[in-house]
């Protein structure tokens, strides 16, 4: 029995192990910048991107709540559409996760 089980597990096709990639989802985020991070309401540090892949300076942007619209990809990579929004100073400090 023990060799039939084994000669059956030959013959079954091997499974594709390559991982695929998720692709980007547009989405619109909200949170504050703070020491030059944009972390989300819900607590996550945004790595925000731009055209270049480069980091994007969101200096200008300190202490400030905004609303950013782009493309959200693994790894909280963030590439924005335009320029993000501000709403007004941040009002309440959103937790890191």
């Amino acid at each position: 029995l023990a060799m039939l089980a084994a000669a059956a597990l030959l013959t079954l096709p091997l499974a594709d192990t390559t991982a695929i990639a998720s692709r980007p989802v547009p989405r619109t985020l909200q949170g504050c910048v703070i020491n030059g991070v944009f972390i989300t309401h819900d607590g996550y540090p945004i790595r925000a991107r731009d055209s270049r892949h480069q980091p994007l300076d969101l200096s200008a942007y300190e202490g400030m709540e905004i609303r950013y619209s782009g493309s959200l990809l693994p790894g909280d990579v963030f590439y924005g559409k335009d320029r993000p929004v501000i709403l007004g100073p941040c009002r309440k400090r959103p937790k890191t996760r």
